[in-house]
């Protein structure tokens, strides 16, 4: 009784000392985060129902597996079997019906959602997997000794973590605060209003990107020459002749709030030096030119491309150069009706060559952008969904000169507290900033609990350096080695006073045929620089490992040594010589720094690279 008593004076001091925090912050503008404490400390005071939050986290998980079913039934009989089976979702049915579910059983299946496997991206099993995490949440509660005071105890750490970043962010407080706040949201209406409420306040834009006009100019724009043979019928007369037409190909930025917007242009003129056009037994010899303006406007949201069809716009100048009839007084007859009819065969050639320069420029973007779609959602887009890593906001917008992107990088048990980005300059023509919440979130959702092997590491460096260091080098004389990433907090990266700071924890490491389940850091800190050939990562003094088996530590230093060399020099990423894609050459690295949290690179175009807007 005695014990309860003073668990219960602590709390009282603990919401005290919160709310203190609280009104320091109010006293600096942090009214929301007032706000929020106190709605914590009303959560503290009023635990959920213990039986009643799992009841209705059963309930949204078995509906979920419902629905889930229902789709894949309509997918045919072989791939709903196929994914029933490889789910087990039977055997999830039944845990969820089960007064006491076998949680490592279910661990285990939640884990199949996160496991890569294309088709996992579909809304139907990420549901499943979201209700999943909140039954799982759920039966910790009500499975715990004391329920409403392991409540209490997790609301009251949650605010005085979300106190303490409301003055001075930290990684170890952000992560803290995400899994505290994962665990609430689904126990009760009230849980969920105050973890928006913490989202909207902590979850912050930590990634912003900007590109040029011109830049976009350098790798989109071409020129566009074409000989076209014409035979057809023109105000009831057969024509025939050859099209010589010359155009050129650009992209500018279209103001917008909605989207990124693009248009491509296409200028340029056609021209028909000797058209014949016969009607019974008279022919007429002609040139006509023709100027050509074509536009279609591109969009680019967070779901990929939209093309809006063509439009044009067209001039054309006929000049009758002579008219042949079989008699004078014909002949006479069709030039005052050759002449009379000229601008009626303008306007049909220009309304003629409106609709031939749409399709034209409908063709050419199609050519420039054949997959983009396609490539975008099964590479960036779909992977992200299926490791939890999709940005809830990933937007674009573009103004009268650069197209950009603001996004923030977090899932529900996880925060972006960033400080407001850094201004990036006008002229760069392509630029971004990422704070280090977003590499610290991507890299927990995409990489936690995930085995790398030494091939894996050997092929990043190449990439990156262009050629692999000799201690990855795979041959029959080295022992295969793998490591496995810590679940939480895989890496820890801080960007400050000029420094790229990095942790990363391993939970495993494999050396042939031995599995050490050790945990393991490895900390190495980096000065950002410019050089000619772009960015470059000077390692700041020696790799720090911290491991308690000697001959572990030697082996790790050998690998990371050469993975964080003490010179990062990204030769691998180079652009290659000649193409489209060699045109990023004509880039100029002008910043690379890291400051208050965000790393930030910018290239420009060198003057005499620049082409128009």
């Amino acid at each position: 009784m005695f014990g309860k008593a003073f668990w219960l004076a602590a709390q009282s001091i603990a919401a005290a000392i919160v709310l203190a925090a609280s009104a320091a912050a109010q006293d600096s503008g942090g009214n929301r985060e007032t706000e929020i404490q106190a709605s914590l400390v009303r959560l503290a005071e009023q635990p959920p129902d213990a039986a009643a939050a799992l009841l209705a986290a059963r309930n949204r998980l078995l509906a979920r597996i419902e629905q889930l079913e229902q789709d894949l039934a309509n997918t045919g009989s072989e791939t709903s079997r196929s994914w029933s089976e490889w789910l087990d979702l039977p055997r999830l049915q039944a845990e969820a019906h089960s007064p006491a579910p076998d949680v490592p059983a279910l661990e285990a299946i939640a884990e199949r959602f996160y496991c890569g496997q294309a088709g996992l991206e579909a809304e139907p099993f990420v549901a499943v997997r979201r209700e999943l995490r909140g039954f799982l949440a759920a039966r910790e509660y009500a499975a715990a000794d004391d329920p409403p005071d392991l409540y209490r105890r997790r609301v009251l750490d949650l605010g005085e973590s979300l106190a303490r970043l409301g003055t001075a962010a930290n990684n170890d407080d952000v992560h803290r605060a995400g899994l505290r706040l994962a665990w609430l949201e689904p126990l009760s209406d009230e849980g969920s209003r105050a973890a928006q409420a913490v989202r909207a306040r902590f979850c912050t834009t930590n990634g912003v990107i900007q590109a040029s006009g011109r830049a976009a100019n350098l790798l989109l724009r071409r020129d566009v020459a074409q000989q076209k043979n014409i035979s057809e019928i023109v105000l009831g007369n057969y024509t025939w002749g050859v099209a010589f037409m010359q155009g050129h190909v650009s992209v500018a930025i279209v103001p917008s709030a909605a989207s990124g917007a693009l248009e491509i242009r296409l200028q340029g003129q056609a021209i028909c030096p000797a058209n014949v056009a016969e009607r019974r037994r008279v022919s007429v010899q002609s040139s006509a030119a023709t100027s050509i303006s074509a536009s279609k406007r591109m969009s680019i949201t967070d779901l990929g491309l939209q093309l809006a069809p063509a439009s044009a716009a067209c001039w054309t100048s006929v000049q009758i150069q002579d008219v042949d009839a079989p008699r004078r007084l014909l002949e006479r007859i069709a030039w005052r009706r050759a002449n009379r009819v000229v601008p009626d065969a303008e306007a049909a050639a220009s309304r003629r060559a409106e609709s031939q320069s749409a399709a034209q420029l409908d063709g050419e973007a199609q050519e420039l952008l054949r997959g983009i779609n396609d490539l975008y959602y099964q590479k960036v887009r779909a992977p992200l969904i299926r490791g939890d890593a999709l940005p809830p906001l990933f937007q674009f917008w573009s103004d009268a000169s650069h197209l950009r992107l603001a996004l923030a990088q977090y899932n529900q048990a996880q925060l972006a507290p960033a400080s407001p980005p850094p201004l990036l300059p006008p002229e760069l023509d392509l630029g971004g900033s990422a704070h280090h919440s977003l590499l610290n979130n991507l890299s927990e959702s995409l990489l936690g609990g995930k085995t790398i092997e030494d091939q894996i590491w050997h092929d990043m460096l190449q990439i990156l350096l262009g050629t692999p260091p000799r201690p990855l080098w795979i041959h029959d004389r080295a022992e295969r080695w793998s490591v496995t990433l810590a679940r939480q907090r895989p890496l820890d990266v801080r960007f400050e006073s000029d420094r790229v700071h990095a942790v990363l924890r391993l939970a495993r490491v494999t050396r042939g045929a031995e599995q050490l389940e050790v945990p393991v850091e490895i900390e190495a800190s980096f000065a950002p620089q410019i050089t000619r050939d772009g960015p470059l990562l000077v390692r700041d003094g020696d790799l720090t490992i911290r491991c308690d088996d000697p001959d572990l530590h030697k082996f790790l230093r050998r690998k990371f040594g050469a993975i964080l060399p003490p010179e990062l020099a990204f030769s691998g990423l180079a652009p290659p010589a000649g193409g489209t894609l060699g045109k990023l050459r004509q880039l100029k690295l002008v910043e690379f720094r890291s400051a208050g949290g965000w790393l930030s690179v910018g290239y420009q175009l060198t003057p005499a690279a620049a082409p128009g807007p």
